[in-house]
């Protein structure tokens, strides 16, 4: 029974995982993430996964409600696994944690009751469009 019940935490845990695919800097102060569900992750309602960038100014958080489809514009409710997904993070969303030269900040994404996504969001020299930051 406990093994039953461990199993199905974990299924519950990575239902509906998201994977960090790049961050890049579209333009001054924004991110530009790209991301997919994990293989075997449930359809997902965007609302519903949230991200933070945290840095030594504060945290800035919010939702992917806004997800299109790469090369798209209109926003797309549920996500589905097996699709690549883009958001833009404006400065607005940005405005403790906006990129900032040779620093560092955590990316922090919450997929509703599912798993957790870290990465570090490297900033280098240059914090100019077309930057990669992951």
């Amino acid at each position: 029974q406990n093994a039953q019940m461990t199993g199905e935490e974990t299924t519950a845990l990575l239902s509906s995982k998201v994977i960090v695919k790049n961050v890049i800097i579209p333009s001054a102060g924004a991110l530009l993430i790209t991301f997919e569900l994990a293989p075997g992750s449930d359809s997902t309602d965007p609302s519903l996964i949230a991200w933070s960038v945290v840095c030594s100014l504060g945290v800035d958080y919010g939702n992917m409600a806004t997800a299109s489809l790469v090369g798209g514009t209109a926003a797309v409710d549920p996500l589905l696994p097996g699709a690549t997904y883009d958001i833009t993070l404006a400065a607005a969303d940005l405005a403790e944690c906006n990129p900032a030269v040779n620093l560092d900040h955590v990316l922090a994404i919450q997929a509703g009751a599912g798993g957790f996504t870290y990465e570090v969001l490297n900033y280098g020299a240059s914090v100019a469009a077309g930057e990669m930051v992951i």
